[in-house]
């Protein structure tokens, strides 16, 4: 590569093999094997390469890869964790999901009933809810609507529970968690409209 030979030999380890064998050790540590570099640069190049692959086994293994337990763990909350600390549907629904591309409510106090709207627009999906209780002055509770719960946003059309497991697969913060004995925590599943 790009090393400077002395008269007696001995070649010195130039800028472009210096900097090769820094940002890519597994192709130019090589070159210093060739005859007349010196001990000190092939220790040196080689214990560079060597560190480079420890990194890349601790981090392998703190990835998980090789593990021989069967037991999946995240930092990701469960879907009964996201229940307990729900305080109604819409709630969780936005804890699940992610903030929704659209939030309305009717609150007006004219109105015979509180409804909300979550939509995903990316997804497709509005869903749909309806105040459990509205007191003057307050917030209502937020309850999902089965007869008219979820719908396509383009359509209008209610959809059924794989459709909307599908559509909103890529923002449900949930999973499926297996442990060593079997157990599993299912998702929600969404009734719509039958």
């Amino acid at each position: 590569m790009n090393a400077t030979v002395q008269p007696d030999g001995a070649r010195k380890v130039g800028i472009g093999l210096g900097v090769g064998i820094f940002f890519l050790p597994i192709v130019f540590a090589w070159f210093l094997l060739r005859k007349g570099h010196s001990t000190v640069s092939r220790v040196l190049g080689f214990a560079w390469l060597g560190l480079g692959f420890l990194v890349m086994i601790a981090n392998a293994g703190s990835n998980g890869a090789g593990s021989s337990t069967n037991k999946t763990t995240s930092s990701k909350p469960s879907l009964s964790e996201l229940q307990a600390n729900a305080v109604d549907d819409a709630d969780l629904t936005i804890k699940r999901y992610g903030t929704p591309d659209g939030d309305r409510d009717n609150l007006n106090e004219h109105a015979p009933l509180a409804e909300r709207y979550l939509t995903y627009k990316k997804e497709n999906v509005c869903f749909y809810f309806v105040g459990k209780g509205k007191s003057s002055g307050e917030a209502p509770g937020w309850k999902l609507v089965l007869t008219r719960s979820v719908n396509d946003t383009k359509s209008s059309v209610s959809l059924d529970s794989t459709i909307i497991e599908k559509r909103m697969k890529n923002r449900d913060i949930t999973q499926v968690v297996t442990d060593g004995a079997g157990s599993k925590q299912q998702p929600i599943r969404v009734q719509a409209k039958d």
